[in-house]
């Protein structure tokens, strides 16, 4: 199974303290707008940032900032602080020991995006194989936001299928929905395999409508799920511990993660639409980069008309 690439869409907001009235980003109240802030947090975090108490580091790669308030390219995102082989792939022979304190890194693609006349901002960060490092960089602007500007907030939160104030999703039709089950209880591997060692570690079921038909939209789907994600949807006997929801987001049926782990929950999966590089196998940043800008103006649009 190849690597997944995973894209999860999130809302920056400014609010004043006292008030709690959203601000525009580029307001003149603040002691520093969001548009000189973005480019001053970037150029500040070019350089390796270590968090040692997760042994992890992050660093900015951008590669176009052509709008106040906008900014794309890479995040370089590593982590330490245990030992492991690299070994051949076909032989088993060991390439490199690594060591502790050597720093494993992959480039993992980001999207500042503030809307023309809004007062929010739009951003998209990369996944791979679940690897994020969303919640240290939106930590870290988020701190140093609010101390540039002691009299305002700076919020974030990920776009969601239940939204509620959003509802970007909400009149979305489901083409198709692929129920997953991480530990599932029968072992339908041993029926078809003589190896009656062999377990299956998981399973899904995928239903899709007729040619040109949906389901219903999400929202009505959305009802029927369970509303806690710790427990599960049981059908016929199995109990399924995520849902993926086929719909159309920016003029392209996506899969996105509609019950399940709280972190999978508005991930729109994109591995089977990006070019992946022959020498890396990471999304090329052309591919990635066409998707993630289809996905946020889908979005966009959904709430509030085209705009490019």
């Amino acid at each position: 199974m190849t690597h997944s690439v995973g894209l999860r869409q999130y809302k920056l907001l400014i609010q004043e303290k006292d008030s709690k009235v959203f601000v525009d980003p580029s307001s003149s109240v603040l002691q520093l707008d969001f548009p000189d802030f973005l480019t001053d947090f970037i150029a500040q975090n070019a350089i390796q940032q270590n968090e040692k108490e997760v042994e992890r580091s992050w660093k900015f790669k951008e590669i176009l900032a052509d709008l106040p308030g906008c900014s794309r390219g890479w995040i370089s995102y590593g982590v330490y602080g245990f030992a492991s082989r690299l070994e051949d792939g076909k032989t088993g022979e060991l390439n490199y020991a690594r060591k502790r304190d050597d720093n494993e890194v992959i480039d993992l693609y980001y999207r500042y995006w503030l809307p023309e006349f809004e007062n929010f901002v739009l951003v998209s960060f990369q996944s791979f194989s679940g690897r994020s490092c969303i919640t240290l960089v939106l930590s870290a602007m988020q701190t140093l936001f609010e101390k540039k500007n002691p009299q305002h907030r700076l919020l974030y939160s990920k776009l969601l299928p239940s939204d509620a104030t959003g509802k970007i999703y909400e009149g979305k039709p489901v083409k198709n929905l692929r129920l997953v089950s991480r530990k599932p209880t029968t072992d339908l591997a041993a029926r078809f395999f003589n190896n009656e060692d062999q377990k299956t570690s998981r399973m899904s079921v995928t239903i899709n409508a007729g040619r040109g038909r949906s389901f219903g939209i999400l929202s009505e789907m959305l009802q029927n799920l369970p509303p806690d994600s710790n427990s599960v949807i049981t059908h016929n006997g199995i109990e399924f511990d995520e849902a993926i929801a086929g719909v159309e987001i920016g003029n392209k049926i996506r899969p996105i993660g509609v019950f399940g782990a709280h972190s999978d929950v508005g991930v729109v999966d994109v591995t089977e639409e990006i070019v992946k590089g022959d020498d890396d196998g990471h999304p090329t940043y052309e591919s990635i980069n066409k998707t993630a800008d289809d996905i946020l103006n889908g979005l966009y649009d959904s709430l509030h008309g085209t705009q490019s």
